[in-house]
C-alpha cells in the first residue's frame, strides 16, 4: 500500500513535487513571450471581418474508399436559378447505391432548394447549444451560419474527407467538424480545442443576448449532423422503420405518426432540446456520478453500450461513438407531424430523427437562495477527448436491429480485442456475508455485526447446490468485509474476515472447498464508493471532486421514496475515489488476493459507475483531470488488463460495454430497457453483443419483480440462471438498504433453485458457448432466438398459450428446436 503522512498521500507529494517543477519549466519557456494570441489565431481574419469571403471547395465528390463516394454540396440551384448555401455532405454507398446525408435525402430531392432556403434545422449540418449567464440558447447552423454563407471547407490533410467550419458570428461562437472515410463506414469528428469563443464587440448591444456584463456565449453542447439517421415519418402502426437505442438491454422506438393523444405530437427519449442536462435517460452509461443526486428512480436503467441506429425500409445505419462516448447522450423524437426537434420551430417537416449530443462543459447541482440550478465550469474543458462516431450502413438481412448488434460486436472484435470465452455457469449465486444492525446498551446505540451466510454456512449450501447443478455453479461472495453489506471504508477495509461471518481459517477452508469441487469463486470489492477514511485513502485528498470545486458526494437512497437518506435520519454521505487512484485501490485488492490464494476477483461499481473528476492540475490556467468521464472506459479496461495480467479472473457486475470488454465473466446483465414511454419494444441486444463473447448470467430471479419473466429473460438469451443468498433472516434486514434480502433466504429458495435447474439445464447446456445469430418477435410478447450452433428457442411472456402451426408453446413457456 502506498504510505500516507498526516493525510497526505506519497503519490500526492510527488504530483506536487511534479508540478512545481512543471511549472518553472513553463515560466523558462515563456518569459521571453509576450503579446502571443494563441486561442484564436488561426481565426482572427473572420473574426475581425464577418464580410470576408471564406475558403471553400466546390461541388463535388471530394474523398472516395473501397466502400464510399463523400459528395460536399457547397450550393444547389434552385428552380428560379438562385444559387442558394447548402453545406450538406452526403455519403454514397458503393455497394447498394444507399445515400445517407446531413439533410435527408428524400427530403432535399422532392423540395426546390428555393423552398428550403430559411427551413431548418433539417437542413443543417450541426446544432449548437450555447449559455450565456444562466441562459441557454440552442441554434442550427443552417440558420445562423450557412444561409449568411459564414461555413469554409477544407480538405483533410489525410485526404480521406474535409473540414467544415462554422461561425456563429452573432453570437462569437466557431466549431469545426471534421467528415471523413474510414475503414467501411464514414465518420464525422469534433474535437473541442477547435471550438472557440470570443466576445461580440457590438457597441449598440448593453443589453440582451450581447450584453458584455455577462460574458461571451459558452458552447455546451454540439450536436453534429442530427439529421443524419432520420426518417420521414411512417403511417400509424407501420414497424418497417425504427430506431435502436441501447437503454439496458435495448429497445426500439417505431418511426410512425400516431393519432392517439399520447403521441399525437411524437413521442421523445431523452432530452431533445439538451437544456436538461440533469436528464439521465439518454446519456450514455447513465448520469454521471459526480453530478449532485437527490432522488434514485428505480425504473432508471442506463444506456449501456455507445451505439445506437437506424432501420429504415431496405437499409439501415449503426452509428458506434468510438471516442468520448462518456462525454455524450441520445436524444431521439418519433412521429411528431410538425418537426423533429420542436424547439427551433413549427413547420411540417413529419421526420423523426436520433441524434448524439457530445457535451463540452462540466456542470453540477447546487443550491442556492432557495432553488437547485445548475453550475457550470467557466470555460470549454480543452482536455476532454475528441468526439468520433463512425457510421456503418447495413443493407439487406443486414439491415435490422439484429445486423446493428452484429456490426457493434465486429466493432468490438476488430477495434477492442473482444474474443470468444468459456461457456456460461449454468448456476450463479451470490452469497451476502454480514451487515450491522441497530441496538442500545443502557440506551446508548450501537452497531452490532450481525452473519447474513458465514463461510461454513455458504460451504453447506454449495455442497447442495453442486449436486441439484451437477457441478456447473459459480458463487459470488459479497460484504465479507469489515461493516459487511454496509462497509464504511474502500473495498470493505481490505479484508475478507470479521467476528460473524468468518476468520482467516474459515476463508481458508472454504477457498480450499470450493477450488477442491471445481466451484467458480469471486469475492467482490468496491473500489469506488467510500464513507470513512482508512488504509491509506482519504475522503477528502483521495476523494473526487464535483465541477464546482467540492468533494463529489455519494448518498444512501431509501427503497420506498427513492430519495436521499438524510444523514440526519441514519444515512450516510460519501464519497467517489479520485479518478487517478482507481488503479491503486485495485492493485491493493489484489494484494490482499494473492496474500488469501484468490483467484477470481468480482467488481461491481468499478463496471457500471462511470463519473468525472474535476481536480486541478494548474490554478492559474485551468486543466482538468477528468472532466465529463473523460476516459473512464478506457481506465477501467486498462485496470482489468492489468489485474488478469496477474493471474486473476476477473468478473464485473451490471457491466457497461467497456467494463464488459475487459472482464472474463459478466454477471447481473441487464433484461429490460429504461421503460420509457417512448419504447415500442424491448430487445435483447446486450445479450447479442456479449452473449457466447463472455461468460455471462442475469440479475437474480428470487429478487426480481416477477421471477418467471427473469427465468425466461435467461432462457431467450441463453444466459446463465442467478440467486442472490443468505443464510439467515431477522426482521432487522428490513432496515438496509440493499435490495432483495427479504427475498433471498436460501430455505425460501431452494426448491425455486431446483425448478429453475430441471426445466433449464438442458437447454442452457446446449447453447452455454453459442453466439445469438437471429432474433425476432413471431408474435406479441413470443420471442424466437437462433443460435450459431443451430439450437432455436421460443420464449411466450404471454399468461395464455400460443399456437404456432401444430405446436403450443404454454403460457409463460418455452419450446427449443
Amino acid at each position: 500500500m502506498t504510505a500516507d503522512f498526516g493525510g497526505l498521500r506519497m503519490k500526492h507529494v510527488y504530483k506536487i513535487i511534479a508540478l512545481i517543477s512543471a511549472l518553472c519549466l513553463m515560466l523558462g519557456m515563456f518569459s521571453g513571450c509576450t503579446g502571443v494570441e494563441v486561442k484564436h489565431k488561426d481565426y482572427s481574419e473572420v473574426v475581425s471581418d464577418t464580410t470576408a469571403e471564406l475558403e471553400n471547395l466546390d461541388n463535388g465528390v471530394v474523398a472516395e474508399s473501397e466502400y464510399f463516394k463523400m459528395v460536399w454540396n457547397k450550393s444547389s440551384v434552385g428552380e428560379d436559378g438562385t444559387e442558394y448555401p447548402r453545406a450538406m455532405i452526403e455519403f454514397v454507398s458503393k455497394k447498394d447505391g444507399s445515400v445517407w446525408s446531413t439533410t435527408p435525402k428524400e427530403y432535399y430531392d422532392t423540395t426546390d432548394p428555393g423552398t428550403l432556403f430559411g427551413s431548418s434545422p433539417i437542413n443543417s449540418s450541426l446544432i449548437v447549444t450555447l449559455r450565456k449567464g444562466e441562459q441557454f440558447f440552442a441554434y442550427d447552423a443552417y440558420e445562423k451560419c450557412i444561409m449568411n454563407n459564414r461555413f469554409s471547407s477544407v480538405m483533410r490533410k489525410d485526404g480521406k474527407g474535409i473540414t467544415v467550419t462554422y461561425y456563429f458570428d452573432e453570437f462569437g461562437v466557431i466549431v469545426s467538424v471534421d467528415y471523413y472515410l474510414e475503414d467501411d463506414g464514414f465518420k464525422i469528428g469534433v474535437d473541442p480545442k477547435n471550438i472557440h469563443s470570443y466576445l461580440v464587440e457590438d457597441p449598440d448591444a448593453d443589453k440582451g443576448l450581447h450584453n458584455k456584463s455577462e460574458g461571451i456565449f459558452k458552447v455546451v453542447g454540439v450536436t453534429p449532423a442530427p439529421f443524419l439517421c432520420s426518417s420521414m415519418n411512417t403511417p400509424a402502426n407501420s414497424k418497417d422503420s425504427y430506431f435502436v437505442v441501447p437503454s439496458g438491454s435495448g429497445a426500439l422506438m417505431y418511426i410512425d405518426q400516431r393519432t392517439d393523444s399520447d403521441s399525437i405530437a411524437g413521442r421523445a427519449f431523452g432530452d431533445p432540446d439538451y437544456l436538461n442536462p440533469n436528464d439521465r435517460s439518454g446519456w450514455i452509461y447513465g448520469e454521471d456520478y459526480a453530478v449532485d443526486k437527490y432522488n434514485n428512480p428505480s425504473n432508471e436503467t442506463p444506456i449501456t453500450m455507445p451505439f445506437y441506429g437506424i432501420k429504415k425500409g431496405e437499409n439501415a445505419l449503426c452509428a458506434i461513438i468510438e471516442q468520448s462516448a462518456e462525454a455524450c447522450k441520445l436524444s431521439a423524437k418519433v412521429g411528431d407531424p410538425s418537426t423533429g426537434l420542436d424547439i427551433f420551430s413549427e413547420a411540417p417537416y413529419g421526420y423523426s430523427y436520433l441524434s448524439a449530443t457530445y457535451s463540452t462543459i462540466g456542470y453540477n447541482q447546487v443550491y442556492s437562495s432557495g432553488n437547485w440550478r445548475l453550475h457550470y465550469n467557466e470555460d470549454v474543458d480543452r482536455n476532454i477527448t475528441p468526439l468520433v462516431i463512425g457510421y456503418y450502413p447495413l443493407s439487406g438481412e443486414d439491415a435490422s436491429y439484429v445486423g446493428m448488434a452484429k456490426r457493434y460486436q465486429k466493432y468490438l472484435v476488430e477495434k477492442e480485442n473482444l474474443k470468444k470465452s468459456q461457456d456460461n455457469s449454468l448456476l450463479n449465486v451470490k452469497f451476502y456475508g454480514s451487515y450491522i444492525q441497530d441496538e442500545l446498551a443502557v440506551g446508548i446505540p450501537y452497531g452490532k455485526d450481525v452473519a447474513l451466510t458465514s463461510y461454513d454456512e455458504a460451504t453447506e449450501i454449495l455442497s447442495e447446490l453442486k449436486k441439484i447443478s451437477g457441478g456447473n455453479l459459480t458463487a459470488i461472495m459479497q460484504g465479507y468485509g469489515e461493516g459487511g453489506i454496509a462497509s464504511n471504508e474502500i473495498a470493505g477495509g481490505f479484508t475478507l474476515t470479521d467476528s460473524v461471518a468468518g476468520d482467516e481459517d474459515d476463508l481458508k477452508d472454504f477457498i480450499e472447498y470450493t477450488e477442491s469441487n471445481g466451484i467458480k469463486t469471486f469475492f467482490n470489492f468496491d473500489t469506488i464508493n467510500f464513507f470513512e477514511s482508512g488504509n491509506g485513502y482519504s475522503t477528502s485528498s483521495d476523494s473526487a471532486d464535483s465541477a464546482n470545486g467540492i468533494t463529489a458526494p455519494v448518498y444512501n437512497f431509501l427503497i420506498s421514496t427513492h430519495d436521499r437518506h438524510t444523514k440526519s435520519k441514519g444515512g450516510k454521505v460519501g464519497a467517489l475515489i479520485a479518478r487517478d487512484q482507481m488503479d491503486d485501490v485495485v492493485n491493493d485488492v489484489v494484494a490482499l488476493a494473492d496474500k488469501m490464494g484468490i483467484t477470481g476477483l468480482a467488481f461491481d461499481t468499478l463496471g457500471n459507475t462511470c463519473y468525472s473528476d474535476y481536480d486541478t492540475l494548474e490554478d492559474d490556467d485551468t486543466t482538468f483531470k477528468y472532466p465529463l468521464r473523460n476516459e473512464m472506459g478506457n481506465d477501467v479496461k486498462a485496470i482489468a488488463k492489468d489485474v488478469k495480467k496477474k493471474s486473476k479472473t476477473v468478473l464485473m457486475d451490471g457491466a457497461f460495454s467497456y467494463a464488459a470488454v475487459g472482464a472474463d465473466i459478466i454477471t447481473n446483465i441487464p433484461t429490460s430497457s429504461t421503460k420509457s414511454n417512448a419504447f415500442d419494444l424491448e430487445i435483447p441486444l446486450y445479450q447479442m453483443v456479449f452473449q457466447g463473447y463472455r461468460s455471462n448470467s442475469i440479475g437474480a430471479i428470487n429478487t426480481a419483480g416477477n421471477k418467471r419473466t427473469q427465468f425466461l429473460k435467461a432462457i431467450e438469451t441463453g444466459s446463465g440462471l442467478s440467486f442472490e443468498l443468505i443464510n439467515n433472516y431477522d426482521r432487522e434486514v428490513r432496515k438496509q438498504l440493499l435490495p432483495g434480502l427479504h427475498a433471498a433466504l436460501y430455505e425460501d429458495n431452494v426448491q425455486l433453485i431446483k425448478d429453475c435447474v430441471n426445466e433449464a439445464q438442458g437447454y442452457l447446456t446446449k447453447v452455454a458457448g453459442a453466439t445469438i445469430s437471429n432474433h425476432r418477435y413471431v408474435a406479441k410478447n413470443v420471442t424466437e432466438t437462433v443460435f450459431d450452433n443451430g439450437v432455436t428457442v421460443l420464449v411466450n411472456y404471454n399468461d395464455t398459450d400460443y399456437r404456432i402451426g401444430n405446436t403450443v408453446i404454454k403460457a409463460q413457456g418455452f419450446l427449443v428446436k
